[in-house]
């Protein structure tokens, strides 16, 4: 297994939903809810640098196999969600995090 390249591909991910998370945060803005904006937005940014940071070293072997894709596939769905939740339970909108992070895979 090529963990370094999964590793790549899953902090791309994460930070493409770092970027994703800036629109929410932006509307948030737009009809005033300042603590929420700010909760979004710290939580963009944070996944944005790890994405970037873990990113910037290429992996050696760019090899991707059948268990590599697979794998990298459910992890990607587990950080979407577990990503997707925080802003949920930073707020306080849903207090348990499970109950947030049910609401997000749901």
């Amino acid at each position: 297994m090529n963990y370094e390249m999964m590793t790549y591909v899953i902090m791309s991910i994460a930070k493409v939903e770092g970027l994703l998370m800036i629109i929410p945060a932006i509307v948030s803005l737009f009809y005033k809810e300042y603590e929420t904006s700010l909760s979004i937005a710290i939580i963009a940014v944070a996944f944005l640098l790890i994405g970037i940071i873990f990113k910037v070293k290429k992996p050696k072997k760019i090899d991707i196999f059948i268990k590599d894709g697979i794998l990298i596939v459910g992890l990607a769905w587990i950080v979407f969600s577990v990503i997707g939740s925080l802003p949920f339970y930073f707020t306080g909108t849903i207090p348990h995090f499970i109950d947030a992070y049910f609401e997000t895979v749901s």
